[in-house]
């Protein structure tokens, strides 16, 4: 998606910098940094343990929130001012949990109107049951990269190869890394992404020789990864019985063309710069007309896939691979971002990244610009909830290293727009496996990103030109 993106005003805030409100506000001592490091301790090993034993993130964030408050709090911060910064952390990603929104309900049309169908049974006819890993990545990669959003990108195309996947026998978890790898290629390298965009604001180069650089960067690895979704495709065939299995749909849906009609305006407004949210919108009321018109749906019965996703009527063979989406299917994603951000507003407030960014300042003399940029995205991308706060947040503390703004334009890419995207409690990642129905499994099969961070950091020189 294309945004304007100005880098004084991003989703609503500037940077992590403190202004002269915050100091007069409240007057935090500075205090030990041991403190500051026992609740990172606590909560990266709450984290973890979520993690290995199936946990819902929600719980290992609230947690993080109550070690971070509890440092706020010693530092002088008053509680009523420590509410008050979860509620401007997650006010500061409003647009994008607007959009998660705006997507489950998307799901829940696309499949009441039988659009999702309607992709499945045609789509079988020309798959080749031994590349379909590979096809999966490959079409993901076309559809991001024209479409410029990884949501839009995944609510659609995501959700079509992921029902084939599970009625082909493909392992959830291979499937969802290949068309999540596609994704995130088109997220980071489209000339209409708002991360792009963002980017180059940031670092102040031009968008499209940044996107120049990007594709160039992108090539080794786009091809490693290609090679191994070729490999895995052999290991991992689509089952042979798929469209004999497929031959039911006609029976529980129509489809006609006009089913297809909400992908393929998805893609005319894309083509024509319109917003994501705008495209989604339209989408799903053209999808809603469908529905209850080609698909003889009443309109409870729509509303209920909009909210409650859509359950066929008879919930047996086929039928139940229709089944899902819809606003529910993105309530874990929404609390989830909801308090990784409320969490970023603490440590924001609380003037704790200050303490990070003077560790990165002295680091920074033993590495290159790329592995201290890497290694601040990790961090940011851990606490701050959202690709778009992970970026800016390492703008901010590594920005001054540089010297030349397209090399900061090109590490931001590599570091702080790929690493959220392997972390499952972010924004980038948590939601698309919300919407493919997996969990986060589905890392291990993400080659692209991280094949494009193994190159760069094989290929990494000190270079001089950095102030520090």
């Amino acid at each position: 998606m294309l945004l304007n993106v100005h880098k004084k005003r991003l989703y609503g805030f500037s940077s992590v910098s403190y202004n002269k409100e915050d100091v007069q506000r409240v007057s935090l001592r500075r205090g030990s940094a041991m403190d500051f490091l026992l609740a990172v301790f606590l909560f990266i090993a709450g984290l973890g343990l979520a993690l290995f034993k199936g946990w819902a993130l929600a719980w290992p964030l609230l947690g993080g929130i109550a070690c971070f408050a509890t440092v706020a709090l010693r530092r002088g911060l008053p509680l009523r001012e420590v509410f008050r910064a979860m509620l401007q952390g997650t006010a500061r990603v409003s647009v994008v949990l607007r959009l998660l929104v705006l997507v489950g309900l998307l799901t829940g049309s696309w499949r009441a109107c039988g659009t999702v169908a309607y992709f499945v049974f045609h789509g079988v006819s020309v798959l080749q049951p031994h590349s379909f890993v590979l096809f999966a990545f490959l079409l993901s990669s076309a559809a991001s990269f024209i479409l410029g959003s990884s949501f839009g990108a995944t609510g659609t195309i995501g959700v079509v190869l992921m029902t084939l996947a599970h009625k082909g026998g493909v392992p959830p978890e291979i499937a969802a890394g290949a068309i999540l790898s596609g994704i995130y290629f088109g997220d980071r390298s489209s000339p209409v992404s708002s991360c792009a965009a963002l980017v180059a604001a940031l670092a102040n180069t031009p968008l499209h020789d940044h996107v120049r650089a990007m594709l160039r960067g992108a090539l080794l690895p786009f091809l490693l990864a290609g090679a191994l979704y070729g490999l895995v495709s052999l290991f991992w065939p689509l089952g042979g019985s798929v469209s004999h299995s497929l031959s039911d749909l006609p029976q529980l849906f129509n489809l006609s063309w006009p089913a297809a009609a909400p992908a393929v305006l998805v893609l005319f407004l894309a083509l024509m710069r319109v917003s994501v949210p705008l495209s989604i919108s339209l989408s799903t009321v053209m999808a809603g007309v469908l529905a209850m018109t080609i698909q003889g749906l009443s309109s409870g019965e729509l509303i209920r896939a909009l909210i409650l996703g859509y359950h066929p009527k008879v919930m047996e063979g086929t039928a139940i691979l229709m089944a899902g989406g819809g606003l529910i299917s993105m309530s874990k994603a929404l609390i989830t971002v909801s308090l990784a951000s409320g969490l970023s507003g603490i440590l924001k407030t609380a003037g704790l990244l200050r303490e990070l960014q003077g560790f990165l300042l002295r680091v920074s003399k033993r590495l290159s610009l790329f592995q201290t940029t890497l290694a601040t995205s990790f961090f940011a991308s851990i606490f701050s909830g959202s690709q778009t706060l992970t970026i800016v947040l390492t703008h901010q503390l590594v920005g001054p290293l540089y010297e030349e703004p397209r090399r900061l334009a090109l590490d931001l890419s590599d570091a702080a727009a790929l690493l959220p995207d392997l972390i499952p409690w972010n924004l980038a990642l948590m939601g698309p496996l919300a919407m493919l129905s997996v969990d986060a499994k589905a890392v291990l099969w993400l080659y692209f990103p991280t094949l494009l961070i193994l190159v760069r950091l094989l290929g990494d020189r000190r270079k001089k030109g950095a102030r520090v």
